[in-house]
């Protein structure tokens, strides 16, 4: 096939995935109940548009580069998304045990305990086949067909369990081909989670593996990646401690679903090499804003926790304040804050960026007191080679015509 039918097919398959969730959008509409707060509404919005977002990005990467597999990849959760949303919707307009299943019902139910697998599959190879669309070597594309003989038995069990039902536990059926007991079935899924978790854990490796050996575009290729999963996982893994019942918010499920769109999103970014190598800035602002909210967080609440002690212990009573103490003491303390981390941060991980503004911050110095052209000039030459590090360099310093020639130095 070649790149204009790639491309046509591609923007199809997007098209399909826009139209299904159109329909979607049009069967559940956003804020359909009275007690939906504004946060809720945009949260539940982007669920439902971030395939969307997956299949644009999948089109653009497999229209420009058809042979990249990430295109594909990016395709596949969202027109599984949309293909399997109107069967969970079905199989949630009973609410409880259909009186009188069918064969359709059971087929549903089928399709439904299996489809959330290959729903995500594709997001946990991205770290494997990024960005060229290949493993990093043959022996990196063992996982692969790992991950199928895992899915393959993982569609054994589901198909011949003893008992089918939706994943939220709702109702149970008793399944017409089924023979494996659900007791065999329930052993099967420690297993099932250890291999599922060393496979994904091996596809994040290998993407360090594929950094160590890259050049200067992939490398930056792999940061944007590497950023947005970082975002995810700062807000899925505490989710994952401290429990999805308790950590069922609003806002979670907004910076939940947010941070699962910033992963297509860097994807387009990386590979179609837009702002590129911006994302040092990106991730030198999030180290210094975060720890800056982290650190301001703590003081807040360390301080408001002290000062109310102190209040309940001279008079009896709690005050308000202590609060605006806090609020004070916190504004006052943002900006030193905000520069001494970001200081440390440069140190610690932009070593060569700190050395070159130190250099540069010394010849600022001395060069206001400097009043000899030639060692000022030869004290500019030694700065831009330690910082900059060009293969060559040569200053020109323009003089009057009728004294003397331009002049030079070069190094």
């Amino acid at each position: 096939m070649n790149q204009k039918k790639t491309a046509l097919l591609a923007w199809l398959l997007c098209g399909f995935v826009g139209v299904g969730v159109i329909l979607n959008l049009g069967l559940n509409p956003v804020g359909i109940d009275g007690n939906a707060t504004i946060i809720s509404m945009v949260s539940e919005l982007f669920r439902n548009v971030f395939p969307l977002v997956f299949a644009i990005v999948g089109a653009l990467i497999a229209s420009k580069q058809p042979h990249n597999a990430i295109g594909w990849l990016l395709m596949a959760p969202a027109l599984l998304f949309v293909l399997v949303s109107p069967i969970e919707n079905y199989l949630e307009s009973f609410g409880s045990v259909p009186p009188e299943p069918t064969t359709f019902t059971y087929f549903l139910l089928w399709i439904q305990n299996w489809a959330w697998l290959p729903l995500i599959y594709p997001i946990i190879l991205l770290p494997l086949l990024f960005p060229t669309g290949k493993p990093p070597t043959l022996r990196w594309g063992k996982i692969i067909l790992a991950f199928l003989i895992l899915f393959l038995i993982f569609m054994f069990f589901v198909t011949f369990a003893g008992s089918l039902g939706p994943p939220d536990g709702g109702w149970m059926l008793q399944n017409p081909i089924g023979f494996i007991p659900d007791q065999l079935a329930e052993l099967f899924v420690l297993p099932f989670v250890l291999g599922f978790g060393t496979l994904t854990i091996l596809c994040f490796a290998s993407l360090f593996v594929r950094y160590r050996s890259a050049g200067i575009i992939e490398r930056n290729q792999i940061k944007w990646l590497l950023y947005a999963s970082g975002m995810f996982a700062v807000v899925y893994v505490p989710a994952l401690v401290r429990g999805w019942e308790e950590s069922n918010t609003d806002l979670f499920n907004l910076l939940f679903i947010l941070t699962i769109i910033m992963i297509p999103v860097s994807i387009a970014i990386a590979i179609l090499r837009y702002r590129l190598f911006d994302i040092d800035i990106l991730i030198r602002k999030t180290l210094v804003y975060g720890g800056l909210t982290i650190t301001l967080g703590l003081l807040y609440f360390g301080g408001v926790i002290l000062l109310q002690s102190l209040f309940e212990a001279v008079s009896g009573q709690g005050s308000t304040v202590a609060i605006v103490i806090s609020t004070l003491i916190i504004a006052a303390l943002f900006i030193p804050l905000r520069n001494r981390i970001q200081h440390d941060i440069d140190r610690r991980f932009y070593r060569s960026k700190y050395d070159a503004q130190r250099t540069v911050e010394g010849f600022a110095i001395s060069a206001r007191d400097e009043t000899n052209l030639n060692m000022l000039t030869s004290q500019l030459v030694r700065v831009v080679e330690d910082t900059m590090q060009p293969d060559s360099l040569s200053v020109w310093l323009p003089v009057k015509e009728e004294t003397s020639p331009p002049g030079e130095v070069e190094r």
